[in-house]
């Protein structure tokens, strides 16, 4: 009886420590999508700033609508340079884009699944 209790609180510390951890990859998931979503958003303000800067009649805009498409430019491929440096090897996402793709897990009872 006592192998019994100890082999369920074995469980039990085991399946915290699980959640636990991920919990922590889901928080920094979410930072790294907070990020990226709002770099995605300031860029898209600065693509409707050169489409303005494209379609105005002022001859002078030519040279700043050149260094503006320049900054553009070189922001999408900071944030896309960002988003290939993350980490993903721990959010293997398959195909469909809804499943997650992981190696069988070894539940308590010591049977694998997955």
């Amino acid at each position: 009886m006592n192998n019994r209790h100890n082999s369920d609180a074995d469980c039990l510390a085991r399946a915290r420590n699980l959640i636990a951890r991920a919990a922590k990859g889901v928080d920094q998931l979410e930072l790294v999508a907070d990020l990226a979503f709002f770099r995605l958003t300031a860029l898209g303000g600065m693509l409707a700033r050169l489409e303005e800067l494209a379609t105005s009649l002022d001859p002078d805009t030519g040279d700043s609508e050149m260094l503006y498409a320049a900054a553009v430019c070189r922001e999408a491929e900071v944030l896309l340079r960002y988003l290939d440096s993350v980490q993903w090897n721990s959010v293997l996402v398959a195909a469909n884009g809804k499943d997650r793709a992981r190696s069988p897990v070894l539940q308590c009872d010591g049977v694998a699944s997955g």
